[in-house]
């Protein structure tokens, strides 16, 4: 993907039904998913998570000094 071209939104599976996984259980969907993103994409959407999680752990920890 060079980044012109417009995303595809992602439809989510419908009730009741399981996406597709290999026999590990992994879901095939979200490796398609991650292999389509270009590596910068990849590398920005880890990056979102990571601070998500700093975030999320900050929020604990201040959670609990207040407890």
């Amino acid at each position: 993907m060079t980044g012109k071209e417009p995303r595809k939104p992602r439809v989510p599976p419908q009730a009741g039904s399981f996406p597709e996984q290999d026999e590990n259980g992994v879901d095939l969907s979200l490796i398609r998913e991650n292999l389509r993103l270009s590596p910068i994409e990849r590398l920005r959407k880890a990056e979102r998570a990571r601070k998500s999680a700093l975030r999320l752990q900050e929020y604990g920890r201040r959670h609990r000094a207040k407890v």
